[in-house]
């Protein structure tokens, strides 16, 4: 009878540290429920990482993403950073080339993520294309060829697509919410560039590569108030100044000094904020 009743105070004991244990993770649960909640803004995300990502949080927690990088470790590991972990859907995801380097960080978003969108070229004859083409049809993601002039919407916030990729150039896509805007340029050619309808465009944030040389006269042109470097062409160099760059006339960001950055915008305004690596 004296076991029994040790035995039961064990049971007992164990059923209270487990109650314990399920309550503690309900409230670690419903923290992140509230950390990642949509708070009606929209919120960009251009990480220091290789190959270029930004990533895009809707006003009602949608996920957009725009490039996957060229480093499937890092993009995945900032995806777990900005998502909680039951959330496994990107709604859309852009690819502004199909270069074959390119698409390594969006085969690995596509293994661990369901995809609502892709808008992406037609991919090239390549055996990471045909793995991110055949994990897109087992999903059953709807598949939109980018073309220019196309426009997406995904809750309050529009994709437009200015210049469609061509041979050796990315995509160029603006984004849009309410009267904000952004222009971003991953890293685009000259002669897709000069194709822009520069005097129709206006914008609030620019992202630009720091190696082209007309970053400036298209964030005066756009009205942009922060113009945000990407890495561009890395053989290409461009030796010029912050000064010479127009820091006197709008905020001037680059990973390499400020690290990755943080956007959030009402619709009107914007708010900048940077996380410089250690």
């Amino acid at each position: 009878m004296k076991q029994l009743w040790q035995r039961w105070q064990q049971l007992a004991s164990w059923q209270h540290w487990l109650a314990r244990i399920i309550g503690l993770s309900g409230i670690v649960v419903a923290w992140q429920a509230w950390l990642y909640r949509g708070d009606g803004n929209l919120h960009l995300f251009v990480p220091a990482i290789a190959g270029n990502s930004v990533l895009v949080q809707t006003p009602n927690a949608k996920q957009i993403v725009i490039d996957g990088s060229t480093d499937p470790v890092v993009i995945m590991a900032l995806m777990g950073e900005r998502l909680p972990f039951w959330q496994r859907q990107i709604d859309l995801l852009v690819l502004t080339s199909s270069e074959p380097e390119q698409l390594s960080g969006a085969l690995a978003l596509a293994r661990s993520y369901q995809i609502g969108i892709l808008l992406a070229p037609a991919f090239e004859h390549d055996p990471v294309a045909a793995e991110l083409a055949q994990a897109l049809k087992q999903q059953r993601s709807r598949v939109i060829f980018i073309e220019s002039g196309q426009t997406l919407t995904i809750d309050h916030v529009q994709v437009t697509v200015l210049a469609a990729p061509q041979a050796q150039s990315q995509a160029i896509i603006k984004l849009s919410f309410g009267s904000w805007h952004s222009l971003i340029g991953l890293n685009p050619s000259d002669r897709v560039a000069k194709q822009l309808p520069v005097a129709q465009l206006q914008c609030q944030l620019l992202i630009w590569p720091w190696s082209r040389g007309d970053d400036r006269s298209l964030a005066n042109s756009c009205g942009a108030q922060a113009l945000i470097y990407s890495q561009g062409q890395p053989e290409q160099q461009d030796p010029r100044s912050y000064f010479a760059r127009g820091s006197q006339e709008r905020r001037l960001l680059h990973e390499k000094l400020d690290g990755s950055v943080h956007i959030r915008s009402d619709g009107q305004r914007m708010w900048l904020q940077t996380h410089a690596q250690p």
